[in-house]
């Protein structure tokens, strides 16, 4: 006969099982397992990777973009995954899936991969995964969905002096004009108060750097991914004895020209920036070339792509007629919409609409159809577009091989390029394309020694910067002069024929 004691031990056991099976919510290990897999395979294809283990770590429950009501209607289960190589695949090649495929895939970030070298994975080899799977209830059970949590609501924020008025210290002056602006309500004018004396602060600082001796780069949007390698680089330096500094910039156009001034030793450029401000042509034919401007060494391919929905045009030709966002102006993204265009014997007015919101506003519009294509140019896959096209079926527009020869002719730093089938969701074959290149660009009177102690961080510390940059396991010195559109500097031709 059971005793009380033993009948309320039994009681509460049961009760804290029944509490551990609601916490248990979404698939179960095991199918999540088999889910995972079956991603895996359609996106890589059967035989390259088996998930040799997977344990779950959990789960977040959110409420889906567009939902309403209080609670979560969606459930983000994580897992970390061991995955087996079943054949040799270098993740770094410029022209197959790549870590950045793995990663969108899988739901992981750069810092929850681990194993990926960048020489090449060997057969056996393992990747160890912390990735995430959204899910939906579905009668009993529960089925994949693309992970869109709704945007969080402030409410009831309030703007202080201290968050507006960031550089009260350096004038009273400047104090009193802000918090005139602040009294006028204008949000506008403290906006622009800000961000000049932002620029003036990077601008003394650059200053400050270059009599220092300094490794200065110039990189870009604080959102993208030349900020994000170049502030690691400068990390990395700084870790290894040598003073180094990244500054946020507008991008290669920017940089080209903070080089060319001698306001930094190195900045990031496309290719095609690079080659048209050393010549003074397309973006800079109103102005001086920049003689200065040398290369140090190419970094990562950027695909020209040209976005549709799912049974939108199919050729460069198709878009004749139709709205198309082409980018901003003076953009690398502008530049190449119009390159491809001409080649294909458009002009902007055969159009019915051009657009130019940046790549965000873009993919709503065509995801609300307001616009029929959008053009970018990018690494790939791109997250926020990989993303969308979980949700909402997109697709590629090739080019016609013609184009892509008319292409290289009139503009020989851009490269062809297939995407690989399965670069997005939607897209389930290749796509041709043209290229260009991110690149490294230096001042040419830039020290020998400096030169050579950035190539030789950068080469010894592509692990590293992976990290923080997707794109930086692509960094090889055997695509380093791949795409490379102006001459080198002396140091880095040096440093390249040594490594040979």
């Amino acid at each position: 006969m059971l005793t009380c004691r033993t009948k309320t031990t039994r009681i509460a056991l049961l009760l804290a099982l029944g509490l551990l099976a609601g916490c248990r919510k979404g698939p179960d290990p095991r199918t999540l397992e088999r889910q995972v897999q079956d991603r895996l395979d359609r996106s890589f294809g059967k035989g390259l990777l088996r998930v040799a283990e997977l344990s779950r770590k959990g789960h977040y429950a959110y409420r889906e973009e567009g939902g309403k009501g209080r609670g979560g209607d969606r459930l983000l289960v994580y897992f970390n995954a061991e995955l087996e190589l079943l054949k040799d695949y270098r993740f770094s090649n410029w022209d197959q899936l790549n870590v950045g495929s793995l990663i969108s895939v899988l739901g992981a970030t750069p810092n929850g991969v681990r194993g990926v070298k960048p020489g090449g994975n060997r057969k056996g080899e393992r990747i160890a995964v912390h990735g995430a799977s959204a899910y939906a209830k579905s009668g009993e059970g529960w089925r994949p969905v693309a992970y869109l949590p709704a945007a969080r609501e402030k409410k009831g924020a309030q703007t202080t002096d201290k968050d507006l008025l960031p550089y009260r210290r350096h004038l009273n002056r400047l104090g009193e004009i802000g918090a005139a602006f602040q009294k006028s309500k204008d949000k506008g004018d403290l906006d622009a108060l800000a961000a000049g004396l932002e620029d003036a602060v990077a601008r003394a600082e650059r200053r400050l750097g270059r009599r220092q001796g300094w490794l200065t780069l110039s990189t870009g949007n604080p959102s993208g991914e030349y900020f994000r390698q170049g502030q690691t680089l400068a990390q990395v330096l700084t870790g290894a004895g040598h003073k180094a500094r990244a500054f946020p910039s507008s991008g290669s156009l920017e940089n080209c020209r903070l080089v060319e001034q001698g306001e930094v030793l190195f900045g990031y450029s496309q290719n095609d920036i690079a080659q048209m401000g050393f010549s003074g042509t397309d973006l800079f034919d109103r102005q001086a070339p920049l003689k200065n401007l040398r290369a140090l060494c190419s970094l990562y391919p950027e695909a020209v792509q040209i976005v549709t929905l799912r049974g939108g045009p199919r050729s460069v030709a198709a878009l004749r007629g139709k709205r198309v966002n082409i980018g901003g102006p003076g953009s690398g993204v502008r530049q190449n919409a119009l390159q491809v265009l001409a080649e294909a014997g458009l002009q902007l007015r055969d159009l019915a609409a051009v657009h130019d919101a940046p790549l965000s506003q873009a993919m709503t519009d065509l995801r609300e159809r307001r616009i029929d294509a959008l053009f970018f140019t990018s690494a790939y896959p791109n997250r926020a577009l990989y993303k969308m096209a979980e949700k909402t079926p997109i697709d590629l527009v090739p080019l016609a091989p013609g184009t892509v020869d008319k292409l290289r002719v009139r503009h020989p730093y851009l490269a062809p390029l297939e995407l690989p089938a399965n670069t997005y969701p939607s897209v389930k074959d290749k796509r041709l394309t043209v290229q260009v290149t991110a690149m490294l660009v230096a001042h040419r009177d830039a020290p020998a020694d400096k030169v050579r102690t950035l190539l030789e961080t950068l080469f010894a510390n592509v692990p590293t910067l992976s990290r923080g940059s997707l794109q930086a396991y692509f960094i090889s010195k055997q695509t380093a002069l791949s795409g490379v559109s102006i001459p080198l500097h002396p140091a880095a031709k040096r440093f390249f024929k040594k490594t040979d």
